[in-house]
């Protein structure tokens, strides 16, 4: 089959997402074990990996885990934090496909058969790289012929891994996996299969459906399907409105120029503001982005008075560039430096959207 031909289904999850956003808010969380819960007769809701060592998972009672782990530092959940990570994200995804499948807050597919500039390998990578230089959480990604081998491929290694079946090697990747990662086995169907001698996805694949119908019922003909590598279910795309406008540029070498800063910085708003008048929309956030070389970041937000579709109201957002920091010659050290601008659009209570998860 051509490249263009085959499909190419990207799964995408964020590792301890809710952690993940708080230790990017908080650079200094890096490497400790940190948790987001509640304090009073509350629940671990997402833990670092770093606490998962320790013992501490979700969802634990927190006084639980602050008796496993006495330094344990736990965070009360910003689900309005998490909400606009997860816009971001997924705004990042759209950069790549058009065709991209929410599936909760943290986790959901984008169909990357149609790229055309890069494989779907590369563009997969670069999407998680850009995910890591944007906002700054880890992603683990699987990419496959269909929805099902990639789920399992970006959970089967987390967290920050890239695993990728290959098309034609589908029955093969899930033979030897336990009949829990098929979908829709939960704990008491894992267990109606272990009492059938089914512990393993091969030997589900190698149960004639008939039979497997006496242990799942109606399920039966799909997870037989599953067990065999095959999946035909769709990515679901839910066109929506962009919720943010992103752009970056990368110079090619260092520089301690601010006005030669602030003149990319200009352009960059000329071209996004565009996209939004083409787009009908007005915006209200502009956030910007430095790296320096030593890959230490600043940033900053502004939320307008009004909202707008004009660069020149967004243009004064570069004002703070003057009180970057100072390195030892005395001059802000841009090195090699990703300047992101990105904008977001002025949202309506009414079209507030939420979503399910877990962030773990």
């Amino acid at each position: 089959m051509k490249r263009s031909e085959q499909r190419a289904a990207v799964h995408l999850d964020a590792d301890a997402f809710f952690v993940g956003c708080e230790v990017a808010s908080e650079p200094r969380l890096r490497g400790k074990a940190v948790a987001v819960g509640g304090m009073k007769r509350g629940i671990i809701a997402s833990a670092s990996y770093e606490a998962r060592r320790l013992g501490i998972y979700t969802p634990m009672p927190t006084a639980r885990a602050l008796k496993i782990c006495p330094h344990l530092i736990v965070l009360p959940g910003d689900y309005e934090k998490y909400e606009h990570f997860s816009r971001m994200m997924f705004s990042l995804v759209h950069d790549y496909t058009p065709h991209v499948e929410v599936g909760s807050i943290d986790e959901g597919y984008g169909d990357l058969s149609g790229v055309t500039k890069w494989s779907p390998r590369t563009a997969a990578e670069r999407l998680r790289q850009n995910i890591r230089d944007h906002l700054r959480i880890s992603v683990s990604q699987g990419l496959g012929a269909n929805k099902l081998v990639a789920s399992v491929a970006s959970k089967l290694r987390k967290p920050d891994n890239f695993l990728e079946v290959p098309a034609g090697m589908e029955r093969e990747f899930l033979a030897p996996l336990e009949v829990k990662w098929l979908p829709g086995v939960g704990a008491k169907m894992e267990r109606v299969f272990q009492a059938a001698g089914l512990h393993h996805i091969a030997q589900v694949a190698e149960t004639t459906p008939e039979s497997l119908e006496l242990i799942a019922g109606s399920a039966a003909g799909q997870l037989h399907d599953f067990a065999l590598g095959i999946d035909e279910r769709p990515i679901v795309t839910e066109r929506a409105d962009a919720q943010s406008y992103g752009k970056q540029e990368t110079f090619d070498e260092d520089t301690t120029d601010e006005d030669f800063v602030r003149r990319i910085l200009r352009g960059m708003a000329d071209h996004l503001m565009a996209k939004v008048r083409a787009d009908g929309k007005t915006i209200r956030c502009v956030e910007v982005r430095l790296r320096y070389n030593d890959m230490e970041q600043s940033r900053r937000s502004e939320s307008l008075d009004e909202p707008t579709d004009l660069e020149t109201d967004v243009y004064g957002v570069d004002r703070p560039l003057g009180e970057t920091r100072v390195g030892p010659t005395g001059q802000s050290a841009f090195g090699r430096t990703k300047t992101i601008a990105r904008l977001q659009r002025q949202r309506m209570a009414s079209s507030r959207t939420r979503f399910a998860g877990n962030g773990i």
